[in-house]
């Protein structure tokens, strides 16, 4: 009996640990906002995608135009051409990815991380601590949205917004 329960729950954590990385290559064609962008794969299907692990500030508020234009300046550095590595889709059907140029390298630097450690975007805690460290460093150093102390987080902007 117990060995049956041992091998169920041993099977049901092995099969929510297996999620499985996908990567696709193509190109950004739009950005929404500084952490959305819709995506166009070689087949050319198009895609709304998240960047993963940031929360950039929204368009209505305070150095959120500023964010999307910099995610476009980085986009355009390698003609919009890009690979996303994704692994879910959100609520909305976004795809959740982190977006690298391309081709990618072994050591390329994601544009969800240049954005943060250029003070465009805050590491979104809540569903991913990969950023921490260099939303840490960009405020030391005061870069971006940082240079002002009183930067408000997108998502107590969308709270005050309801």
């Amino acid at each position: 009996m117990f060995r049956k329960l041992f091998y169920l729950v041993l099977f049901c954590l092995m099969s929510t640990v297996n999620a499985e990385l996908q990567t696709i290559s193509g190109k950004a064609i739009k950005v929404l906002a500084g952490d959305l962008i819709v995506f166009q794969d070689e087949a050319k299907k198009k895609y709304t995608v998240r960047l993963e692990g940031i929360d950039a500030p929204e368009k209505g508020q305070e150095f959120g135009q500023r964010a999307s234009q910099k995610l476009d300046s980085l986009l355009s550095l390698s003609d919009h051409q890009v690979e996303i590595v994704y692994e879910h889709k959100d609520r909305k059907g976004h795809l959740i990815a982190t977006v690298y140029p391309h081709p990618k390298e072994k050591e390329t630097i994601s544009f969800n991380k240049i954005l943060v450690e250029h003070g465009f975007a805050w590491a979104y805690r809540k569903y991913s601590m990969n950023y921490v460290n260099d939303e840490e460093a960009a405020r030391k150093q005061k870069k971006g949205l940082w240079a002002k102390s009183d930067a408000m987080a997108p998502w107590d902007w969308r709270k005050q917004k309801k």
